[in-house]
């Protein structure tokens, strides 16, 4: 292999890497816990890891999950602060 075929290698993983991180992170939305993003990342991953390869396996199994609700937190001399959950 050639410096410019290392080049060009890793140009393509690169650039396959940052469309892997934008499907994830940018296209699928929310992916709590069950949720169809979750599913929808999973799936995503794994026919990729499929496509090289790889054999997979889905477990499932029970999880703790979280409800979203509201919270405000007040200061000690009055001013309150609406919080949000974050993931």
């Amino acid at each position: 292999m050639t410096h410019t075929d290392t080049l060009t290698a890793h140009d393509t993983y690169r650039e396959d890497v940052i469309g892997f991180l934008k499907q994830l992170t940018m296209e699928v939305s929310d992916r709590s816990t069950g949720s169809v993003g979750h599913h929808a990342a999973t799936d995503f991953f794994q026919s990729h890891l499929k496509a090289i390869g790889w054999a997979t396996e889905t477990q499932s199994f029970d999880v703790i999950d979280w409800c979203g609700g509201t919270a405000t937190l007040i200061s000690d001399r009055g001013a309150a602060f609406q919080v949000f959950p974050t993931s």
